[in-house]
Order: C-alpha cells, then sequence, then structure tokens
C-alpha cells in the first residue's frame, strides 16, 4: 500500500483507541459483508501462544488459533463497526490460551475433511514477515499485485500484513481449487479501494460504503449486466420459440458438453414434458414449479416444458443448503418441484407420451407474467 494510504491506516487505528490489526479487520469484515450479504463474520487469526511467563523462553510451537466474530449490520457505520472490532478482539485475546480444537468440540460441529471448522480465512498481521518480501517490494510499483509463486495453503485464504519501511504489505495465499488468480486480485484490490472509502465517510452506514471505482469495474458490471431484450407483445415466451423451431429446425438449440438438441427435439422434448405435468398434477395458470436440478439440458427441457404448461418456474440450486431450499419454495408458493427422481420418471415414459400441441399455447398466460422468478 501507498505510504500515505498506509500512515492514514495507521492513524486511524490509533485515534479511535485500537490497534493496526483491529482496522485491518475491521475492513475486511465490511468486505466480506458486501460479497456474501452475510452480517454474522467469522474470521481466524494465530497468536503466539506464549501468554504465560513460564513459555516465553521456551523453544517451540504454541501458536494458537482463535476465531474473530463480529457483527456487520448495514445501517451502522464504519465507526461503530470498529468499535465493535476493537472490543470482539481484545475479549478474544483474554482467552487466547483456550485451545481451538476444545472450542470445536464444544460446538459439536461436524467435522469436514475438505474444509475448517469454524472459518475459512485467516488474517495475520506479522511483525517481522516483511523481510522476507524486501526482495519483492518496489516502492516504484506501490499498489500493484506480484505473483510470488506456489506454496501450500492450509485455508481457502490467508491474508497476511506486514509491516515494511513505511508501507503496509499484504501477502495472500489461496486454495487454487476455489480460487482463480482474478478472483484474489481483485479482492485484493477491492480491500484497497475499501479503505480511501472508509476514511472518507466514517459516518456513512456500511451498506452505502462502494468498494469499487466508478470508471472501470462498476461500468463493467452494467454493461455486463445489459441483457434486456425486446419481445414482441403479442406472443408469449412459448409461442416465440416455437416460430423459431418452424423456421429452423434442424438448428442446435442447446449444446452441453456432448449433447446436442435441435429446435425440434427440444420443442418435441417440452411439449412431452408439459403434458407429463399436466397429466400428473393439477396446474393452475400462473403456478410456481420448482427446477431442483444441475446444469444439464434438461433444466432448458423442464423450463420450457413448464412456461408451454401456462405455470412459472422457479431456479433453485440443488447445491443450496435444505433450510434455503425450503425458504425458497415456500417463500415462491411452489406447487411442487421437478428434481432429478421426477426426470427420471419423465424420461421412463417419455416416448409414450402423445399430445396435442394447442393443448399449451392455448393455456398460456400473457407474455409479461409467463417468466421466472428471479431469486
Amino acid at each position: 500500500f501507498s505510504k500515505t494510504l498506509t500512515s492514514r491506516i495507521k492513524n486511524f487505528s490509533k485515534e479511535k483507541g485500537g490497534s493496526l490489526f483491529m482496522g485491518i479487520v475491521a475492513v475486511w469484515n465490511v468486505l466480506f459483508h458486501k460479497y456474501s450479504s452475510e452480517q454474522d463474520i467469522i474470521i481466524g487469526t494465530p497468536t503466539a501462544g506464549r501468554a504465560h511467563a513460564d513459555l516465553l523462553n521456551q523453544i517451540g510451537f504454541y501458536i494458537n488459533t482463535i476465531p474473530l466474530r463480529n457483527k456487520v449490520v448495514p445501517e451502522m457505520t464504519f465507526r461503530e463497526l470498529f468499535e465493535q472490532v476493537k472490543q470482539n478482539t481484545l475479549e478474544s485475546y483474554n482467552h487466547q490460551m483456550y485451545p481451538l480444537d476444545r472450542i470445536i468440540e464444544g460446538l459439536n460441529i461436524q467435522r469436514d475433511g475438505g474444509r475448517n471448522a469454524i472459518f475459512d480465512v485467516l488474517v495475520a498481521l506479522q511483525n517481522a514477515g516483511a523481510q522476507g518480501l524486501k526482495g519483492f517490494v518496489d516502492p516504484e510499483k506501490v499498489g500493484e499485485i506480484e505473483d510470488l509463486g506456489k506454496k501450500k495453503a492450509k485455508y481457502d485464504i490467508e491474508f497476511s500484513f506486514s509491516e515494511l519501511d513505511d508501507y503496509l504489505v499484504l501477502d495472500t495465499t489461496y486454495n487454487t481449487k476455489i480460487y482463480d488468480k482474478g478472483s484474489i486480485k481483485r479482492m485484493m484490490q477491492h480491500y484497497q479501494q475499501l479503505w480511501d472509502t472508509v476514511l472518507e465517510n466514517l459516518d456513512t452506514p456500511i451498506g452505502g460504503l462502494q468498494y469499487i471505482s466508478e470508471r472501470e469495474e462498476r461500468q463493467l458490471l452494467l454493461d455486463f449486466n445489459k441483457t434486456e431484450v425486446e419481445y414482441p407483445s403479442n406472443l408469449t415466451i412459448p409461442q416465440i420459440f416455437e416460430k423459431r423451431t418452424a423456421e429452423t429446425p434442424n438448428a442446435v438449440a442447446v449444446e452441453y458438453e456432448e449433447i446436442e438438441l435441435t429446435y425440434l427435439e427440444l420443442h418435441d422434448l417440452s411439449n412431452k414434458f408439459a403434458q407429463f405435468i399436466k397429466d400428473n398434477y393439477k396446474i393452475n395458470p400462473g403456478d410456481a414449479i420448482g427446477i431442483q436440478l444441475s446444469r444439464s439440458p434438461w433444466f432448458i427441457v423442464a423450463v420450457l416444458g413448464i412456461l408451454k404448461a401456462g405455470a412459472v418456474y422457479v431456479p433453485i440450486d440443488p447445491e443450496f443448503p435444505e433450510s434455503k431450499r425450503k425458504f425458497i419454495k415456500k417463500d415462491s408458493a411452489c406447487v411442487f418441484s421437478i428434481t432429478e427422481d421426477f426426470l427420471k420418471e419423465f424420461r421412463a415414459v417419455k416416448d409414450q407420451i402423445s399430445f396435442l400441441v394447442s393443448n399449451f399455447f392455448n393455456c398460456c398466460i400473457p407474455n409479461a407474467a409467463c417468466t421466472s422468478f428471479i431469486l
């Protein structure tokens, strides 16, 4: 980080009666809240584990890891969050000798070999760690991100801060099975940008703080999400699809891995799917039907089939926790959901299903309502 920003971060933390580490953690909490909308944020941090006088001169590895838990509410200001982080960090330090394994046992957390039990992110401020970075840190390249090569990653992400002369240096280690280099670079840039924003808006509610630049990334997001398409106002979406099928029946409509479906094949399958759900369920115009399927051509078949039956589809990621899936179904008033088991039943009988095209297009609700819920 630049000398100016480093100085401002240190001065702010000191003026508020806290430490540089507390300021570092507070801004990470804000960024993680912005990324996830979660308000309950838990970050891990290592401690020396030598608080007892008998251990000061002992040789050995006594480092313990403690969880730092904070609540980030969009209506609170950064001043208020910093005060909370300060108090919670001091209280955690009072119990820094309590082993992390004992905490996990006490919480009765079900272990998962693929991830850590309480937190996935480690944040540390190294007192002497920056000495190893002297060869990489160039004052002429302030704000730039250098690739330091590969190393072992114990956590999903480890953010290690060091003070090198008048600069604050951030060294990030991450699990490449979860994150790619581009994502981590943006995260580091967002963190630095967020510090600039926070220091200029200490009394602004956290919900109103921005962490991306207006000129570059924000404009990219706006351009990327400009997906509006004009539809004929006198046609439903299934009717538009039927028109396209009549024009190019043998053109590829869906391609996924080694599978290809032409417009005619997709048209036939979705008609049969619509007939199948109408034969097995009492469907009223505008009913919500969940699609709890992984990405595949069958997802598209289900979407079109539901629309042709005059209903509305609700996409539900099967990887969501059970509690979240239940909430989506209840909140959208799903009458039932399309699952893999449901698909197996359909595929087993699809060749015996006969249908009349007019059955479906005549019962479709107007185009404006013939869309999905966006959740």
